[in-house]
């Protein structure tokens, strides 16, 4: 996972915010992991809202907030999920799916996580009547590039023995995929030739009594 620490400033809106940075970084499945700050208005879809009746919606604007709580699914294609919770002066909270409207006040910390090897897509839901989150591999993505964190915390792209071992590791993943979805069986195909030498099964242990044998 990689990790988007950002912050937005007063006067932003959250939620296209949220939406411009996933396209700046072509995020396909990212999550808010924390949030924090404060708002000067807030727009909340709220619990009882159904398809028929999405009338049902908070519009606060005459006071402070404190964001609480943010948390969802984002992706630069398919859109967010985003719920967040927000209290006021007397500790009143009001929390629901965010809107655009929602302004920063002072500040809005924000760290999303980006799953690189998937992709979050929505598709229409017959019983929900909303398109719904859809998680598939993004195998493009995958096998495009592996990025690990280094000793001081950044995202690098491995080289040498490392990079050849996370390759190897993507080739045995892969057939064992193949492998299950076909329901097992003997490997066929020259991929699967090209890592049966690449990662070659292990060797059975033998005895103590076998290698006397063949001194």
């Amino acid at each position: 996972m990689e990790i988007h620490p950002f912050r937005l400033k007063p006067g932003q809106d959250v939620k296209k915010e949220l939406e411009s940075f996933c396209q700046l970084k072509n995020i396909q499945a990212g999550i808010v992991i924390t949030a924090v700050g404060s708002l000067q208005k807030a727009k909340i879809r709220l619990a009882s809202s159904v398809q028929t009746n999405t009338n049902e919606v908070a519009e606060l604007t005459e006071e402070r907030f404190e964001i609480v709580s943010m948390t969802g699914t984002l992706s630069a294609k398919n859109g967010m999920h985003v719920h967040v919770a927000v209290a006021d002066a007397n500790g009143e909270v009001c929390g629901g799916h965010m809107l655009e409207g929602c302004e920063v006040f002072t500040t809005c910390e924000i760290v999303l996580g980006e799953c690189k090897r998937f992709a979050f897509e929505r598709h229409a839901d017959v019983n929900t009547g909303h398109k719904e989150l859809v998680v598939v591999k993004n195998t493009a993505r995958d096998l495009e590039s592996e990025y690990y964190l280094d000793d001081e915390g950044s995202a690098t792209t491995p080289t040498g023995k490392k990079a050849r071992r996370m390759r190897q590791m993507r080739m045995m993943e892969m057939e064992r995929e193949r492998l299950q979805q076909g329901g097992g069986g003997e490997r066929r195909g020259l991929f699967s030739r090209i890592a049966a030498v690449i990662v070659p099964p292990p060797t059975p242990m033998r005895t103590v009594n076998e290698v006397a044998d063949e001194v």
